[in-house]
């Protein structure tokens, strides 16, 4: 069974290699505006698609990586205490409770 600290591991390099991925993504992508040769196009646009089907793969990853973490911590002692809730219905106008008037 994989640990915290092996999955966080884990969920850094993915996100590592999804930045540079993006980085390259938008490297190329500016690049492809000053290219002239269609051949040189072509290749950057499909060195474009590659790395985006390589993002979509890494990013279907994540989730697997993420079931194995759990960030709930249990409520400390004096938060789980439960507030005390007024018996009778709070008086919208004076905030107070609402106190029935006896005759």
């Amino acid at each position: 069974m994989i640990d915290k600290k092996d999955a966080f591991q884990e969920l850094r390099k993915v996100i590592l290699k999804e930045k540079i991925i993006v980085n390259e993504l938008i490297s190329l992508l500016n690049n492809l505006e000053n290219v002239k040769t269609t051949e040189e196009k072509r290749m950057i646009s499909t060195h474009v698609k590659s790395l985006k089907n390589y993002l979509k793969k890494t990013n279907d990853f994540l989730p697997k990586i993420l079931e194995k973490l759990s960030l709930v911590r249990p409520l400390h002692p004096r938060i789980q205490k439960k507030s005390k809730i007024p018996d009778k219905p709070i008086d919208k106008q004076s905030k107070k409770p609402h106190l029935e008037k006896q005759p």
